[in-house]
């Protein structure tokens, strides 16, 4: 289990691309949490029975491995590298195809995180792209993609280097749901963006988040103390109310983030900056994120494959 402070450390006062929605979703599950409840409770919701849906398989080594969901799993297979026998991350194909599943809210650091929690790191996602790239039995790379986004630090770097696989070989971003804000980051930097006709496209903006619990402390009779040097050490605790000065700050800071995700985005997809700007980090389905460019066709995993297979064959 990942540690409170960890994800809540990851989450307020700092940057991020993802959808209100999720980010509303997860600050409640935080301050729920916080305030001692688990759970439904932390919604305000009774509990109820929890269900894992992939148990995890105890090995006879005495290792646990970790099962998460893997919208791939029946395409193609995993097979293992000539010199290290250690299995490659991606499944693949007959034909050369890899299939790099990416589910789950992304973080910048901690690979290990992966199948146990539903993260995907940037760290993570790089290293197996890289390998896929240097990988001669691969002739192309589909991205499979269902993420509301994640962390802003980390997201521009990815982008880059889907840039350089696709500069070596394609690689198409195969929207299986939902690809928004920072994913969609990793999304524009691929040779096509293809989604099924429920999928969801954008969120191309930044949101910062500061949790004000001074009223809590107050309620509970609790009043911290900061001892410190440097004048901004101790800006945007969760302790007081955020100064007018600080709030100015962050929000040149999360512009800079801005800027950075609209001129990614540009760079990846072809499109204006003013174009990107328009989108007013709107959420958009797959019909109309195509009529604005955001994507290039609609279709299914079979149409992805067949469209690399086609063009292959010509």
């Amino acid at each position: 289990m990942i540690p409170l402070h960890r994800v809540a450390s990851l989450f307020y006062n700092r940057p991020l691309l993802i959808t209100p929605q999720r980010a509303q979703m997860i600050s409640a599950f935080l301050v729920g949490r916080i305030e001692g409840r688990s759970g439904a409770a932390a919604f305000g919701e009774q509990p109820i029975e929890e269900v894992q849906a992939f148990a995890s398989t105890q090995n006879r080594d005495g290792s646990v491995s970790f099962h998460s969901p893997r919208a791939s799993r029946f395409v193609g297979e995993y097979s293992k590298d000539e010199v290290s026998g250690k299995p490659r991350p991606y499944r693949m194909t007959g034909d050369g195809i890899a299939i790099i599943t990416m589910i789950g809210e992304l973080v910048n650091r901690g690979a290990w995180m992966d199948s146990m929690s539903g993260m995907i790191s940037y760290e993570g996602f790089t290293a197996q792209l890289q390998m896929a790239e240097n990988d001669s039995r691969v002739k192309a790379v589909v991205m499979d993609m269902e993420s509301p986004g994640g962390e802003a630090i980390g997201a521009m770097e990815a982008s880059a280097q889907v840039r350089k696989t696709a500069s070596v070989k394609p690689v198409i971003a195969f929207g299986n749901g939902m690809a928004a804000s920072a994913m969609y980051a990793l999304a524009s930097g691929a040779t096509a963006r293809v989604g099924i006709p429920s999928s969801e496209w954008g969120s191309i903006g930044v949101v910062l988040m500061h949790l004000d619990m001074s009223g809590a402390l107050q309620q509970a009779g609790l009043r911290p103390t900061f001892i410190f040097a440097g004048a901004r050490k101790v800006d945007g605790n969760p302790y007081e109310a955020l100064p007018k000065d600080v709030q100015s700050r962050l929000q040149t800071m999360v512009n800079k983030f801005y800027g950075s995700f609209v001129s990614t985005v540009a760079q990846g997809t072809g499109l204006s900056e003013d174009a990107i700007r328009a989108t007013e980090a709107e959420l958009f389905t797959a019909d109309d994120a195509k009529s604005l460019g955001l994507i290039d066709e609609i279709g299914t995993l079979d149409d992805v494959l067949g469209m690399i297979r086609s063009a292959r064959a010509a």
